[in-house]
């Protein structure tokens, strides 16, 4: 069973060097290692839009609603919506 832990920590490379020690099967989602410096809004967006990116689940999502949009502009671009009558 997989667990998500967060975890917020100054001592961040000594909670890896611990798993890494006990050969526990982790991922880290997020490191904010950029903490220390302020960044503005688009930076922030930017880091978190590559993140968001680069989840496999996320794509599989995006990939089945562009499917589903697809088929809804088809039927809307169809030439059936000619017979209505638009009163």
């Amino acid at each position: 069973m997989k667990e998500i832990i967060i975890i917020k920590t100054d001592s961040g490379q000594k909670i890896k060097t611990l798993l890494d020690w006990e050969q526990v099967n982790y991922q880290i989602v997020y490191d904010d290692f950029l903490a220390d410096k302020r960044l503005s809004k688009e930076e922030i967006y930017r880091r978190d839009m590559r993140l968001a990116n680069q989840d496999k689940e996320r794509q599989k999502e995006i990939k089945f609603w562009d499917k589903i949009q697809d088929q809804d502009n088809a039927k809307l671009n169809s030439s059936e919506d000619d017979d209505w009558e638009w009163n």
